[in-house]
């Protein structure tokens, strides 16, 4: 299975000026997958999630497709925004 947890800026910044593949942001026990270029996918909140709050409430995954992240995340909600473009 092909999937990346992003603990750094320098990678978040990668991911979404590539465009290609999925998000999934987790807080707690839920799961939201997002694409990378939706606007719900935001440096602001990865920063204070991540960065800032050490990964205490949830992390950001990156996969190339779908299938890898609901694999791992079977429970988990698409973005209603995004619907994955």
């Amino acid at each position: 299975m092909s999937l990346k947890e992003i603990l750094l800026e320098e990678d978040f910044h990668s991911i979404q000026k590539e465009g290609i593949g999925y998000i999934a942001i987790t807080d707690g026990s839920k799961c939201r997958i997002h694409h990378v270029q939706c606007s719900n996918v935001d440096y602001y909140y990865f920063r204070t999630k991540v960065i800032e709050n050490n990964r205490k409430n949830g992390s950001y995954y990156w996969a190339p497709s779908l299938n890898n992240l609901r694999a791992r995340w079977k429970d988990s909600d698409d973005c209603l925004h995004c619907k994955h473009l």
